[in-house]
């Protein structure tokens, strides 16, 4: 049986974050901060807030969704450090199909 972690307050990850199974769910107002790479493996689910995520960190990073129906994260932040080119950010990484606005 998949779990759900749902975060009763904020949470800040430093490295790495993925979600292999289960849903990790923000509750309410909390916000959701992460400075290393993102994924989202096909049994992974992520329940949004009405918070915020922020892409922040002092490198370029992956955000990598491949679920079957891309997760919506909500409000989206990149407040990356001036030494990261604007271009090299966040990557986006998933099918094509799957990251249609």
């Amino acid at each position: 049986m998949d779990q759900c972690l749902a975060a009763e307050t904020a949470l800040d990850v430093d490295g790495t974050l993925t979600i292999t199974r289960g849903t990790l769910g923000m509750n309410g107002a909390n916000n959701i901060n992460t400075a290393g790479d993102v994924t989202i493996n096909a049994n992974g689910l992520y329940t949004k807030s009405t918070g915020t995520w922020t892409f922040d960190g002092t490198a370029a990073k992956t955000y990598t969704d491949v679920t079957a129906t891309p997760q919506n994260l909500g409000t989206v932040v990149f407040n990356k450090t001036s030494g990261v080119a604007a271009q090299d950010k966040v990557t986006l990484a998933g099918s094509p199909t799957d990251m249609a606005a």
